[in-house]
């Protein structure tokens, strides 16, 4: 996964009120925002007071050069390139690489083409 960033606009001679004037951008790491809250990773990267920040945009993220990231919407899932598990068939399930799993219908585990388990109670699950 990328570093994720906030773009954050600020004036060093900026402490409030109506801004007119054309900011300063520096990023933020989204990290450190966790961690330490805005003004506080924003203090830690540049130096300036919180007062200075004029604005920063809290549903973009950008990457470390200041390209914007595009975030999945609410609800949705971000995917790596390649799955680690994958549905090939209707009952199928490809898994690249070890992964837990509750199955929670009857199913065969197949590995290799070799049966190596099969659950018979879907309403307890099973877990590989």
């Amino acid at each position: 996964m990328k570093n994720l960033n906030y773009k954050v606009e600020f004036d060093p001679s900026f402490a409030g009120g109506e801004y007119t004037g054309t900011g300063n951008q520096v990023l933020v790491p989204e990290d450190m925002v966790v961690e330490l809250g805005m003004e506080a990773a924003f203090v830690k990267v540049t130096g300036h007071r919180a007062e200075n920040i004029i604005s920063y945009p809290l549903e973009t993220r950008f990457d470390e050069t200041g390209l914007e990231i595009q975030l999945p919407a609410a609800g949705e899932v971000d995917l790596p390139a390649e799955p680690a598990v994958e549905i090939a068939a209707v009952g199928e399930v490809v898994v690249a690489e070890p992964v837990a799993l509750v199955i929670e219908e009857p199913a065969q585990v197949v590995v290799a083409d070799a049966v190596q388990a099969e659950t018979e109670a879907p309403a307890a699950g099973w877990r590989v």
